[in-house]
């Protein structure tokens, strides 16, 4: 059986990550931040810090499991059987890129291109895992496989693409719509 953190780990972790956030936001980058600059912002010592971590990119890479750990639990919980279930999966994407902006916005912005990629990787393998899951013929045949393919590397570009703007000029439901519009014709082959 495996054991539970205790709450004060997963309270200093998080204290940690916020403040690995917050100085990725002020510094615009992470070349800068040190593990001095995270212990003092998150009001740690460093032999706290080092208790849970190794150094920052330890952090960073926690910050990126954690948050596609959220997205992947979340869209787990949605139904993609008729139209209604798939305006609600990309409802719920949309719902999960507004509240975690800030820390998506980091993520996208200040990560050397080689990290981004990674993440931009991992967020279109949960966002396909879940599609395929849900829609097998698709996985299984090849051609299809490529749709599914082209569907969740440009949704997880795209959804990239709204954290990286400062203007409005995509919309999470002008996302979702399309999104869901795509998802409808593809279900349309799975019947």
């Amino acid at each position: 059986m495996k054991k539970r953190p205790y709450k004060n780990a997963v309270r200093t972790r998080e204290k940690i990550r916020t403040a690995t956030i917050q100085l990725w936001k002020e510094t615009k980058g992470i070349e800068g931040i040190t593990v001095t600059a995270i212990c003092q912002k998150a009001e740690v010592t460093r032999g706290t810090f080092y208790n849970h971590y190794r150094n920052v990119a330890d952090v960073i890479k926690d910050i990126e499991n954690n948050l596609l750990d959220q997205l992947s639990n979340l869209l787990k919980s949605t139904q993609m059987k008729d139209e209604k279930g798939r305006k609600a999966f990309f409802d719920t994407l949309g719902s999960f890129f507004e509240k975690n902006r800030d820390i998506g916005q980091a993520v996208a912005w200040f990560l050397p291109l080689d990290i981004y990629r990674e993440f931009k990787a991992r967020l279109d393998s949960v966002i396909r895992a879940e599609i395929t899951e849900r829609y097998p013929k698709l996985a299984s045949n090849p051609m299809l496989s490529t749709e599914v393919l082209l569907l969740t590397n440009g949704l997880a570009g795209t959804y990239v693409d709204y954290l990286l703007q400062d203007e409005t000029a995509l919309s999470l439901s002008g996302i979702a719509d399309a999104g869901t519009d795509l998802l409808n014709r593809l279900s349309l082959i799975e019947k």
